[in-house]
């Protein structure tokens, strides 16, 4: 899948993205929305899923 950061716009991301998602098997519906959330979230930080469980077991202790 393309990297949304290298692109200067979404029109010009998601031309490329949804032809590559439907080439691998996803409905246009799917591709499309596949493609529109990984743009939207180009600029968030990934946690790891041992971060993710360590917030989540903090969170609910605090509780």
């Amino acid at each position: 899948m393309p990297d949304p950061k290298r692109y200067k716009d979404e029109d010009s991301f998601m031309s490329d993205c949804i032809p590559q998602a439907k080439s691998e098997g996803k409905k246009q519906d799917q591709a499309v929305a596949m493609c529109l959330n990984m743009y939207r979230n180009r600029n968030k930080k990934k946690k790891s899923k041992a971060a993710s469980v360590v917030i989540r077991f903090l969170e609910e202790k605090a509780e």
